[in-house]
């Protein structure tokens, strides 16, 4: 490529982020100045999580929590003797989530010699969202056609995902006997309605081959329009309790939970408590000793 072509190019992605920053910040501050200021001085946690959580909203391929949900997986699978596992998207879109899965399992494979199988699930037409008239889809949020995905433009991106593409009510039963699975990892889940989610918890209901004992979630769609009734918050709660030996959970200790950063409210862990594997150590303890 000649170096016109290049910085054209340097130009344009400039120009997009410079665009991306002001969108961002008008939509922070809009409405009446006196408010603006009052949310912006009563917000409630450091700003130096209002900044970091932005920078994936301007640098859409900067997911941190990616890259750490990926790589707890990945020690975990190393525990248990295996060289292989799968990373999977629920909602892929136009693609920013799969290819940065891409990337981190790219870097992740090099430094620990294992092997990651990447999915993304979506309906793959240019239609995006269906409109629904499920309160718990919270319709009132939503936009219907938003989230479109080009598939013939994201498959030219993309380099060793798969996607699977159809309605999740299908596509989800019959994955694991059509594509035969290493055992599932991490699961990044960005449905945005309730009742796709209860769909996609499916693939919870896997044999032990195709899943590991504990799956790390990630919940993109926890944001301040959810609450315990709605989106994803109540498919979880719905799906605890209608299972015994299967639980999504969060882990306490907060404080001391770093792994995440600002994006640890989203993080869950899928328990399979029966699991074949379920009681082999797979966590390093640390012990406190009393000093003499």
């Amino acid at each position: 490529m000649s170096k016109v072509y290049k910085n054209k190019d340097s130009k344009l992605i400039n120009r997009l982020m410079i665009n991306q920053i002001i969108a961002f910040f008008k939509k922070i501050f809009e409405g009446p100045l006196s408010l603006s200021f009052f949310r912006f001085i009563g917000y409630a946690k450091p700003y130096r999580v209002a900044i970091i959580r932005a920078l994936p909203i301007i640098f859409k391929k900067f997911r941190p929590h990616y890259h750490s949900i990926i790589y707890e997986c990945t020690q975990t699978a190393l525990k248990l003797n295996l060289k292989k596992i799968s990373i999977i998207e629920f909602g892929v879109a136009g693609g920013n989530g799969l290819m940065t899965i891409e990337k981190y399992c790219k870097k992740l494979s090099k430094r620990y010699q294992i092997e990651y199988e990447i999915y993304g699930f979506d309906f793959g037409d240019s239609a995006g969202l269906n409109f629904s008239k499920n309160p718990k889809d919270i319709p009132y949020f939503w936009t219907e056609g938003q989230f479109k995905m080009n598939y013939e433009k994201l498959k030219k991106k993309l380099t060793n995902s798969k996607l699977v593409l159809g309605d999740i009510t299908d596509t989800v039963k019959k994955f694991s006997e059509q594509y035969k699975p290493a055992p599932i990892g991490a699961i990044f889940f960005d449905l945005d309605y309730y009742t796709s989610t209860v769909n996609a918890f499916e693939i919870f209901k896997y044999s032990d081959d195709f899943l590991l004992p504990r799956v790390i979630c990630y919940f993109d769609d926890l944001q301040p329009h959810v609450n315990n009734f709605s989106g994803e918050i109540a498919a979880i709660n719905e799906f605890n309790k209608n299972n015994e030996e299967m639980k999504i959970a969060k882990d306490y200790g907060s404080t001391l939970n770093y792994f995440y950063g600002p994006w640890e409210e989203e993080v869950f862990i899928f328990h399979k408590f029966n699991h074949k594997d379920y009681l082999r150590k797979t966590k390093k303890t640390i012990y406190v000793t009393d000093l003499e």
